[in-house]
Order: structure tokens, then sequence, then C-alpha cells
């Protein structure tokens, strides 16, 4: 008889540890750990979007760059055109400038 008591106040003692456990601390640890998981989840969609970021920046600045080399190569062409017909200007200048001289050296 002594037996069951005992196992019946111990079966009692343990539904009251669970019973209090839970009424006080299941809930906050429960919480805790939620919030702790809801932290992890937004350090991982944090270093997700950095990477994307990284990613769409890397990409935009080689548009930049490539953008710029194709201006600059423009640049250089419309450069080496007028600088060919700027040439092409003096040497007609000189050359009527020459032609002119020798007729006027013929005349004389």
């Amino acid at each position: 008889m002594d037996v069951i008591i005992n196992i019946l106040v111990q079966a009692f003692n343990i539904l009251l540890f669970l019973f209090v456990f839970k009424y006080f601390f299941a809930d906050s640890i429960a919480k805790s750990i939620e919030e702790r998981r809801k932290l992890l989840q937004k350090i991982k969609n944090a270093e997700q979007e950095y990477e994307r970021m990284i990613n769409e920046a890397k990409q935009k600045s080689s548009e930049i760059i490539q953008d710029a080399l194709n201006h600059k190569n423009k640049i250089i062409e419309e450069a080496k055109v007028i600088a060919y017909e700027e040439k092409e200007k003096i040497i007609k200048e000189a050359t009527r400038q020459a032609d002119e001289i020798v007729e006027n050296a013929k005349s004389f």
C-alpha cells in the first residue's frame, strides 16, 4: 500500500511540476525560441539580399565601364575623322598657297 501511495505522490509531483513549468516557463521559452528562429531567418534573408545587391552592383559597374569604353572609342574615332578632315584642309590650303606662290613667281 505504501508503494502505491508513493507512486501516486510521485505522479502528482510530476504533474504539478509539469503544470508549473508550462504555466510559468513554457510559453516564454517557446516565445524565445520562435524569436530566435525569426532572427535567424532575417539574417539569412539579409545575407541573400546583400549577395543579390553585390551581384547587381557588379553587373551595373561592368555595364558602366563598357559604356565608358564605347564612348571613349566613339570619341577617338570622331577625333580621327576631324583630324583627317583638318589635315586635308591644311594640305589643300598649303597646296593653294604653294600654287599661288608659283603663279606669282611665274608672273615676275
